[in-house]
């Protein structure tokens, strides 16, 4: 009678213990660079926006798209190949069957595992995302929306290859919509960063790269 009461104990108490949700915390890119040396921090908000997806945890489909998206946010800013490299990276380090600090659901504690967020799991979060817009310390949302608008250089250059290429029909338009769609079916994303994240928040690189994709000649 004992030891079933004692097992009873420490099984509420783990409950007890999971319904806890530590603050979002990010370590950036983890060991990996957070940019190139000479922008050393070209892909850092990929990194946030990843960790913010992390630190929630959820279902193993729900860890395979935060990655797919990390892999899809550092190949848009021009480096494919440093792309390919990070995905093969959080594939393997970041299981949740490791008790590290950028597991997938490192926000509560270990082991969480795969399976769907609660609607009190969610309320918690909810909660945090509304504290941290609140406070003034840097969060994922504010590091998400912060302005990348264009120097007048890199204006001036995208005006360039615009008049001095042709393009396919519709192609830009198109492509703008599809960023805007992916970022609106993520709910992981606060809302200002959802209605903040296209065309006023590409880079330099992202539009290059969109022009270039619907390049006729």
């Amino acid at each position: 009678m004992h030891r079933i009461l004692y097992f009873f104990l420490v099984f509420n108490a783990m409950t007890v213990i999971a319904d806890e949700l530590a603050p979002f915390t990010s370590d950036g890119c983890s060991a990996f660079p957070d940019g190139t040396f000479t922008q050393n921090e070209l892909w850092l908000s990929c990194c946030t926006a990843h960790d913010f997806a992390y630190w929630q945890g959820g279902t193993y489909d729900e860890r395979l798209m935060a990655d797919k998206e990390l892999e899809h946010c550092v190949a848009q800013v021009g480096e494919p190949q440093i792309a390919a490299l990070m995905l093969a990276g959080v594939r393997v380090g970041g299981s949740p069957y490791f008790p590290t600090t950028f597991r997938w659901g490192y926000g509560w504690p270990f082991p969480r595992l795969y399976k769907p967020l609660t609607e009190d799991e969610q309320l918690k979060i909810n909660f945090q995302i509304q504290a941290m817009q609140e406070s003034d310390i840097p969060t994922y949302c504010q590091v998400a929306t912060e302005n990348t608008s264009l120097t007048t250089a890199e204006q001036t250059q995208l005006e360039n290859y615009v008049l001095n290429n042709e393009f396919i029909s519709g192609c830009v338009t198109e492509k703008l919509a599809d960023l805007a769609e992916k970022s609106s079916s993520k709910p992981h994303l606060c809302e200002q960063a959802k209605s903040d994240f296209i065309e006023q928040q590409l880079s330099y690189s992202q539009w290059l790269s969109i022009y270039h994709a619907c390049r006729a000649n």
